[in-house]
C-alpha cells in the first residue's frame, strides 16, 4: 500500500479534478459517505456531534453530517473559523445542509457551554477540523475545543488524521484530538506511521473515493507501507506434520562479546520460525 505526502495527496486530487474531470464535490460526497459507512458499522446507534473546519475537511464533515441525517441520526453539527476562510467546497456543502433545512451551528465565544453540551451527550464525535493542514500550534478557538474532547466519554472518529498532527512530519501539536478510530482517503500519510503524531490515530481506515488508476500511476508513487495482509501473502505455508529441520539451516555470523544484543532478536527469530543454526 502506497504512503504519501500532503502535497502529493494534493497533486493526485487535482490530477483528477482537472484532468480527469471528477469534480472535487464528488470527490468529497465519496469521502463523506466512506466515513458514514464507518460509523454505521461501529456505532448504530446514539448521537453524533460533527465538529467541522473552514477547509475541505470540515467539507468532509458536512456531508457526513447530511448523511447522517438523512438516515435520521441525531446529529449535531458546529462550524468553526471565520467565514471568509471557508473554502468553496465547505461553502457549498454548507449551502446544500441549509437548503436540505438541517441545522448547523457556528461556533462563538458565546456558544462555548453549547458546544460542551453537546459533546458530553455524543456517543461518537466526528473530528473534521483542519485534518492535513495542522502545521505547528493550533489557534483560537481550536485549543479550547480539544481540551475539552478529553473529557468527553464518546469515541472520537478523525477525518483524514486527527486534528493537531502534522499529516508529513507526525509532529503533534500541544493540543492534538486522541482519535478512536481515524478514516483517511486513497492512501495513508506519513503522519499515520510517524511519532508522536502516531499514538493519536487509533485504528487507521483507508478508504477508497474512487481515484482512478491513471492519476495514481502520473505521480510514480514509490514509498509502500507493508500490511499485515501482504505481509501474510509472502510467507510460506507451514505444514502440521514437519519439525525444524524441514525449513532448512541458518548461519548468523554477528556481535561480539561485548555486543551480544544485536545478533540476538534475529537469532530467537530463527529458533522460533523452526529452523536449525
Amino acid at each position: 500500500m502506497y504512503v504519501v505526502s500532503t502535497q502529493q495527496m494534493r497533486d493526485i486530487d487535482r490530477f483528477t479534478i482537472e484532468q480527469i474531470g471528477i469534480p472535487s464535490l464528488v470527490l468529497m460526497e465519496n469521502a463523506g459517505v466512506a466515513v458514514v459507512r464507518e460509523i454505521e458499522k461501529r456505532w448504530s446507534t446514539g448521537a453524533v456531534v460533527v465538529l467541522a473546519g473552514p477547509g475541505n475537511n470540515g467539507g468532509d464533515g458536512l456531508v457526513i453530517a447530511r448523511h447522517l441525517l438523512n438516515k435520521r441520526r441525531d446529529v449535531k453539527v458546529w462550524i468553526f473559523g471565520e467565514e471568509k476562510k471557508r473554502s468553496d467546497d465547505c461553502k457549498r456543502q454548507l449551502e446544500i445542509m441549509q437548503n436540505c433545512g438541517y441545522a448547523v451551528n457556528v461556533w462563538t465565544q458565546k456558544s462555548e457551554e453549547a458546544v460542551q453540551t453537546d459533546i458530553k451527550q455524543a456517543t461518537v464525535i466526528v473530528d473534521a477540523l483542519l485534518g492535513t493542514g495542522t502545521k505547528g500550534e493550533l489557534r483560537p478557538p481550536y485549543p479550547f475545543i480539544l481540551e475539552k474532547l478529553k473529557d468527553c466519554p464518546g469515541e472520537v472518529l478523525a477525518v483524514d488524521i486527527p486534528t493537531g498532527v502534522n499529516s508529513d512530519t507526525g509532529e503533534a501539536a500541544q493540543y492534538t484530538v486522541q482519535a478512536n478510530v481515524t478514516v483517511t482517503f486513497a492512501f495513508p500519510k506519513w503522519g499515520h506511521f510517524l511519532y508522536p503524531g502516531a499514538d493519536y490515530i487509533g485504528e487507521l481506515v483507508v478508504s477508497d473515493i474512487s481515484i482512478p488508476l491513471r492519476a495514481i500511476d502520473e505521480f510514480l508513487l514509490r514509498d509502500m507501507v507493508l500490511t499485515k495482509e501482504q505481509l501474510r501473502k509472502e510467507l510460506p505455508e507451514r505444514r502440521a506434520f514437519s519439525h525444524k529441520g524441514t525449513y532448512g539451516h541458518a548461519l548468523i555470523l554477528a556481535g561480539s562479546k561485548e555486543m551480544t544484543g544485536a545478533p540476538f532478536y534475529p537469532l530467537l527469530r530463527v529458533f522460533v520460525q523452526g529452523a536449525v543454526c
